[in-house]
C-alpha cells in the first residue's frame, strides 16, 4: 500500500517536471521562431 502511494508520488513528479521542460521548449522554439 505504501509502495504505490510512493509510485504515484513519484510519477506524479516526474509528470510535473515534463510538463515544466514542455514549457521550456515552447518558449524557446517560440524565441527562435520570432
Amino acid at each position: 500500500m505504501g509502495l504505490r502511494i510512493n509510485n504515484n508520488i513519484e510519477s506524479m513528479i516526474a509528470h510535473r517536471n515534463l510538463l515544466k521542460n514542455d514549457r521550456a521548449l515552447s518558449k524557446s522554439l517560440e524565441r527562435l521562431a520570432s
